[in-house]
């Protein structure tokens, strides 16, 4: 699929002027009514600061600003310290996902900081595997725990029978 060039360019300036001296990317949508299912840290609480930090906003940028080649200009310079301070503003706030993220933005996180070759990704790969849950010799990630399905023995072999709705399901 061919995108024109100076299309990606100015998504990638537009993107790059919402980021903070800190180094996070920060929500500019002036909606009310916008989806935050993306980025649960904007609904932890009203005088939590923590809400502001958009872990899982900033992350997606990181990803998008890895995997974005050939910007004309003084754009690559730009996009690499902006990379830069985003990677290590993610490092330095690791411990809040250790602690109150989603399996979502622990996962979101840690690809991030593998595509961009942090050296803490293995760290936040092994916070992804601490927030793995094993039920049934299966292994997922989720907010809360997901029953097995129910099994059913005809001749002696088990059989599962259908699993009912469950409120986080794809």
């Amino acid at each position: 699929l061919y995108i024109d060039p100076g299309v990606i360019a100015k998504a990638v300036e537009w993107m790059i002027q919402f980021q903070s001296p800190e180094g996070a990317f920060y929500e500019v949508s002036n909606s009310t009514y916008a989806d935050r299912k993306m980025n649960s840290t904007t609904s932890w609480g009203w005088n939590d600061p923590i809400r502001y930090r958009n872990i899982s906003l900033t992350a997606h940028v990181v990803i998008s600003l890895t995997v974005i080649r050939d910007l004309p200009g003084d754009l690559g310079p730009r996009v690499a310290v902006a990379r830069s301070r985003a990677i290590s503003w993610l490092d330095r706030n690791l411990n809040l996902l250790d602690r109150n993220g989603d399996p979502y933005e622990v996962s979101i996180v840690a690809y991030a900081m593998m595509l961009a070759k942090s050296t803490s990704a293995e760290a936040a790969f092994g916070l992804l595997r601490r927030h793995a849950r094993e039920e049934g010799g299966y292994m997922y990630w989720g907010r809360q725990p997901v029953p097995l399905p129910a099994q059913r023995l005809e001749n002696q072999r088990p059989f599962l029978l259908p699993r009912l709705p469950h409120p986080f399901d794809a």
